[in-house]
């Protein structure tokens, strides 16, 4: 260790917001798994703490927040306290979640004496071209950038223009899920017989919900028990709403909202139906399998790293309406036809696993710095 054995090395985790999310979540996972004898953390938020800051304190571990807003004032105010924060903590490590902590802890660790920069790229951004900008042009102050897969990795050097040698790969892990009973369907007005579709994640352009939702009379012409049960929340909420009530659909859509625990939903539904038009690497899709849930999704950043090492996903062809239908229908044919068993096999590192990985990275780029 670089620091006396009754000292352990302190490290700095900065992340925009605490609020439930695939780098939120697996940040309180390695959070949890964190070897607290080696390591020392404090978690700095830039805007809210959000829901699973409870989490992070039962842990003993304190949570800071910037308050930013997006006023210029706000930020540069934040910038400059988030400095004294790394001052005042003085960390060997600071790593970052989400390309907005990215951002502002490299540049804010700038001449503070922290030995070891850490960004973390969650998501391969195709949203936004000044992002991908502002990560190459800041990424002098950083030393390696940790991609949470393969795809990911390769569109930061295609894409991002990120220098390859700087950019690691540290999958998401997978805990083995509790036995939990399935949740009882009527509460969300789906009867017993239904066909049941479950989508779980933001709901966001990104994750393709909207093309869920328009799927969906052209899946009830061809299966008229198929009920979608969406789990979550985000800016498109009234959006889908409306759009659900425009096609008549409302009695076979279901919004259950942000759900604390998902174990449930898993073991109640037929399959989950992911169309994402991006992603990192997706941890709904792991957890899904994890529980034994067969899973629809598109070919986006991180499957195909989670399908050379499981059984149980279908692939969508494309991110569209009739996709979307054909992929649904077809998989709710086999199961009525008997031809799909839901044969589920996962073999992949649990959380464990992934802390375990995290902390030989610590411990070796600071040995090579030495």
């Amino acid at each position: 260790m670089p620091e006396t054995a009754d000292r352990p090395i302190k490290i700095l985790y900065c992340i925009t917001e605490l609020d439930p999310g695939g780098a939120e979540r697996a940040l309180v996972h390695l959070l949890t798994h964190l070897d607290r004898t080696l390591f020392e953390p404090l978690v700095v938020t830039l805007q809210s703490k959000g829901e699973l800051e409870k989490r992070v304190q039962e842990l003993g571990i304190d949570v800071q927040t910037l308050a930013m807003t997006r006023s210029l004032w706000s930020v540069w105010w934040s910038f400059w306290r988030l400095r004294r924060i790394i001052s005042d903590f003085n960390p060997t490590i600071v790593q970052s979640f989400l390309i907005h902590a990215n951002l502002m802890s490299r540049l804010a660790s700038w001449r503070l004496g922290v030995k070891l920069v850490i960004s973390g790229i969650r998501v391969a951004e195709k949203r936004s071209r000044w992002l991908l900008w502002a990560d190459r042009v800041t990424e002098s102050f950083v030393d390696f950038q940790i991609c949470v897969s393969q795809a990911v990795r390769q569109f930061s050097i295609e894409q991002g223009r990120l220098t390859e040698k700087k950019l690691m790969v540290i999958p998401n892990g997978v805990d083995p899920q509790e036995n939990s009973e399935p949740i009882n369907l009527n509460d969300w007005g789906i009867p017993d017989e239904a066909r049941v579709l479950l989508y779980v994640g933001r709901l966001d352009f990104q994750k393709g919900i909207d093309v869920l939702v328009r799927a969906m009379p052209t899946i009830l012409k061809m299966e008229p028990q198929a009920h979608l049960l969406v789990v979550g929340q985000g800016n498109m909420y009234d959006e889908l709403r409306a759009c659900v009530i425009q096609q008549g659909t409302q009695g076979h859509v279901h919004f259950a909202g942000y759900q604390p625990s998902l174990t449930g939903f898993y073991r109640s539904a037929d399959c989950l139906v992911l169309p994402s038009r991006w992603e990192g690497m997706p941890n709904v899709v792991l957890e899904s399998l994890s529980a034994g849930l067969c899973v629809l999704t598109t070919r986006s950043e991180g499957v195909d790293d989670i399908m050379s090492q499981t059984h149980g996903i279908e692939l969508i062809e494309a991110v569209s309406e009739e996709a979307v239908a054909q992929a649904v229908c077809r998989f709710l044919n086999e199961v009525k036809a008997g031809r799909k068993t839901q044969s589920v096999t996962v073999k992949w590192p649990t959380w464990q696993d992934i802390s375990q990985m995290y902390r030989d990275f610590y411990l070796g780029c600071l040995k090579n710095a030495e």
